[in-house]
């Protein structure tokens, strides 16, 4: 989804990862192998994969906007492209992260975008916000994940999933 006015988006995101966010992100990267990598679909200004890199994960920054693609090549960052309902994933990841970017689609596209990662990674985390209207035990129930965290802040919801099917023995700390 592109960002209408990129440099107000710019001027007011947020520098370096928040205190809710840590948490969240931290409790993701407990289910994540560090011999795979992270792939975040999304990155944005990429703050959330530098926070991931700091905990010495290998992060495979996508966005599908090429504003973001040009800020982040500017600072030295490695993105690529990624349409998540049309492009296709081909490598395994420890992690998939989409942070802020899943409440563009409507509910079928919603749909359609985590099956199709969830058999890419043993853990799946995303954010919702708060006034998105989504039935997250039927997306759990029929998708075969398991909800291992749920964080909810002011404006958004926070989850990680787990996927036994994909896991092998990864059990969070």
């Amino acid at each position: 989804m592109k960002v209408s006015n990129f440099e107000e988006y710019i001027l007011h995101s947020p520098k370096t990862v928040g205190k809710e966010n840590k948490k969240w992100i931290d409790s993701a990267l407990s289910f994540a192998d560090k011999n795979l990598p992270v792939l975040e679909i999304g990155s944005g200004t990429g703050i959330d994969a530098d926070y991931i890199e700091s905990q010495d994960f290998t992060v495979h920054r996508t966005d599908i906007d090429d504003r973001f693609i040009a800020y982040q090549k500017e600072k030295g960052k490695n993105v690529q492209k990624l349409d998540i309902l049309n492009d296709k994933i081909k490598e395994k990841y420890s992690l998939i992260f989409i942070n802020a970017v899943l409440h563009h689609f409507n509910y079928e596209e919603l749909g359609r975008c985590l099956k199709k990662i969830k058999t890419q990674a043993s853990a799946i985390a995303f954010s919702l916000p708060n006034s998105y209207k989504v039935n997250i035990p039927e997306i759990e129930h029929e998708l075969g994940l398991e909800k291992v965290y749920f964080q909810k802040t002011d404006m958004w919801c926070l989850y990680v999933f787990f996927n036994p099917q994909n896991g092998g023995d990864l059990v969070a700390p």
